[in-house]
């Protein structure tokens, strides 16, 4: 949805289908839902800088500011919807009893192992990406390299277990 209406969406579409099926290629026999759906918001507000996403089984919401240069949201649709996809495995295939027996109306500790997952999701991501030559290998290093200098600015006093099982709170 964008009030703007000023992207090319069958651009996205195809960019994204085009993706999932490199994705769906590398990894295989894994079973994976019938329909797969994208839900893409466009904001006009500043608020939204960057682009932010929630996975379900059979589909992804998204978010992303109209702001944003056509180039650049590209990149970063690609980025993040290769990351929500691939949550197909961990944590909806892989998890802990908080995750599959989550409480959505009644939020009470979240699984100590919330960053594994996302740690893993997203080396998957990147992993597959740069084997489908979606990415280059330049570009995942420098990713890299900006994902462990944004890390050096976080308070690192609890270990990532605390982090996760505390995290909604």
């Amino acid at each position: 949805f964008s009030k703007s209406q000023k992207r090319d969406i069958e651009k996205i579409k195809n960019t994204l289908q085009d993706l999932f099926k490199k994705q769906k290629n590398y990894l295989g026999d894994i079973n994976f839902p019938k329909k797969y759906t994208i839900i893409l918001y466009e904001t006009p507000s500043n608020f939204h800088q960057d682009l932010g996403a929630l996975e379900h089984y059979s589909g992804t919401q998204g978010i992303f500011s109209e702001k944003m240069k056509d180039e650049y949201l590209s990149r970063r649709i690609k980025d993040v919807m290769s990351h929500e996809f691939l949550h197909l495995l961990t944590p909806l295939q892989l998890h802990s009893e908080y995750v599959h027996n989550f409480q959505y109306n009644n939020p009470k500790d979240m699984s100590q192992h919330l960053w594994l997952y996302e740690g893993v999701t997203e080396y998957f991501s990147d992993l597959c990406q740069v084997h489908k030559k979606i990415i280059s290998e330049d570009n995942i290093y420098s990713s890299l390299k900006r994902k462990y200098y944004d890390s050096k600015s976080y308070k690192d006093t609890n270990p990532l277990t605390v982090k996760s099982k505390k995290v909604l709170q």
